[in-house]
């Protein structure tokens, strides 16, 4: 059950280190729950997948939000390998020390120590682990990842390329053992909002003096939703523009299949071999 708390200051690649996870996830075929808004059809999959499954939570979920997602894959036993994705950003605005005491966040609490046994691995952004809640350090997750942005280093006024680097250690900070690390690229920017901004997503209404809870999980669209079956009707419409226009050709063959291909005067003759009388 790896969970994940993804550091690093801003603009590192805390969302992108989590899109290269959320990536080989999708292509690995397992389940992703997430709080950012992503695009699918920017995720390097197929045009024409059919089968992603891609759960947006609130920016700010509840425990029922979570509740809803059910297991993380539905093998008939565990399999770490299987699990599902759930990433999770901005935590420090709905997981801090002043909201422990609500019941919900109590719930929360639950949900995620439970996490491993509905089958979810967790990656919680958060831009230094120290301003989290010490209960929330201690129990929550396993392994520190460290995110750094290569293009920030120079080397005798050399400027290295964009690339972001995350490196994992299994334990509460970079002093655990060292587990590997994911290297990305600046294309994952492309897969979702850098500029997402969290709200708790109530409204007011007139003549009401509670605000109303509109939060809501809901599915994105698969890359053959989005993209994959408009591009198969300009495929039909591009075969039968084929086939309009190998009549000619079709025709000259069939023509160039009786005609002789040369004339007899051109053709090969025989020798003519011609014995001299004694």
């Amino acid at each position: 059950m790896p969970n994940y708390v993804v550091t690093g200051p801003l603009g590192s690649g805390k969302g992108i280190a989590c899109m290269n996870r959320i990536q080989q996830a999708l292509f690995e075929g397992r389940r992703i729950a997430t709080n950012l808004d992503i695009w699918p059809e920017n995720l390097g999959l197929s045009d024409f997948n059919k089968d992603a499954s891609i759960v947006r939570v609130p920016d700010k979920p509840r425990a029922m939000d979570l509740e809803m997602l059910g297991l993380g894959h539905d093998e008939d036993g565990p399999n770490d390998k299987r699990n599902g994705i759930l990433v999770l950003d901005e935590i420090l605005t709905w997981l801090n020390s002043r909201d422990w005491r609500d019941k919900d966040r109590q719930k929360l609490l639950d949900w995620f120590l439970h996490a491993r046994k509905k089958r979810w691995d967790v990656y919680f952004m958060v831009q230094d682990a120290d301003f989290m809640d010490s209960q929330f350090q201690n129990t929550l997750f396993d392994h520190f990842v460290q995110c750094s942005r290569l293009d920030r280093i120079r080397v005798l006024k050399v400027k290295p390329p964009t690339l972001f680097v995350a490196h994992a250690y299994y334990g509460k900070s970079v002093r655990g053992m060292y587990v590997g690390k994911w290297v990305s690229r600046k294309q994952l920017f492309n897969a979702y909002d850098t500029e997402q901004v969290f709200k708790d997503d109530v409204m007011y209404v007139k003549d009401k003096e509670e605000p109303i809870d509109m939060r809501a999980p809901f599915t994105y669209l698969t890359p053959w939703h989005l993209k994959g079956r408009y591009l198969e009707k300009a495929k039909k419409g591009l075969s039968l523009q084929n086939l309009v226009a190998l009549i000619p050709w079709t025709i000259a063959y069939q023509i160039c299949k009786y005609v002789p291909p040369v004339r007899p005067y051109f053709g090969y003759r025989e020798p003519v071999l011609t014995v001299a009388s004694a």
